[in-house]
């Protein structure tokens, strides 16, 4: 067999030969888990883990009462795999007042349906409605 006809992949640089690659990282094994090290994520993949329950809800709290009463009911049960939206619901307050988004999920929370989805559409029609109250004020 020819070199062209191994079946060893090639390296970044070529080479089909696994020793001239060199060790890129390895990881020591773990029985029944796995061992990743947050070092191998990039900056922004790093945030998420950060931002953990205790970190959304300070936040929330300092966002209104009615969004810490959501996102502790939502971190009250499988926390981990509701951290995904409690992160969302804490990230409204950063691009909109904090007082809106608590009044949007008292609104919410009110109708029974204290989704992101939710929240995000009465804050757009409170935006369009202030908006267009501003510009018939101006008219």
């Amino acid at each position: 067999m020819s070199q062209d006809e191994s079946p060893a992949p090639r390296s970044p640089n070529g080479s089909r030969d696994p020793r001239r690659w060199g060790a890129v990282r390895t990881w020591p094994r773990v029985a029944g888990g796995r061992c990743t090290d947050e070092v191998d994520y990039p900056p922004e993949k790093i945030a998420f883990f950060s931002r953990n329950p205790v970190w959304c809800r300070s936040k929330a709290a300092e966002a209104g009462p009615h969004v810490a009463e959501l996102v502790a009911g939502l971190l009250a049960v499988q926390a981990l795999h509701r951290l995904r939206a409690a992160q969302g619901i804490v990230a409204l307050a950063d691009k909109h007042p904090a007082e809106r988004v608590d009044a949007a999920y008292a609104m919410a929370l009110a109708a029974g349906d204290p989704t992101d989805r939710t929240v995000r559409g009465i804050l757009a029609a409170k935006h369009f409605q202030s908006s267009s109250n501003h510009a018939r004020n101006s008219a």
